[in-house]
């Protein structure tokens, strides 16, 4: 870029850090992101949702941290 615009390293650094740091124009809006939610089944007997880490530990055994 200095040969190029045929300026020195200082002030190519000083341009460069300038456009980085200068205020970005406002993107347009956009709508929202959404998730929508699913239905994944019930859980297999024996199986709660009430204590993750045991929960955890029953699927993926004791060593799943």
């Amino acid at each position: 870029m200095m040969r190029r615009t045929g300026k020195s390293f200082k002030a190519t650094v000083n341009d460069l850090l300038r456009e980085a740091l200068a205020p970005r124009r406002v993107p347009q809006r956009r709508e929202p992101f959404r998730v929508e939610a699913r239905d994944l089944g019930a859980l297999k007997p024996g199986l709660t949702l009430d204590n993750v880490a045991e929960l955890l530990e029953q699927v993926e055994g004791p060593r799943h941290r």
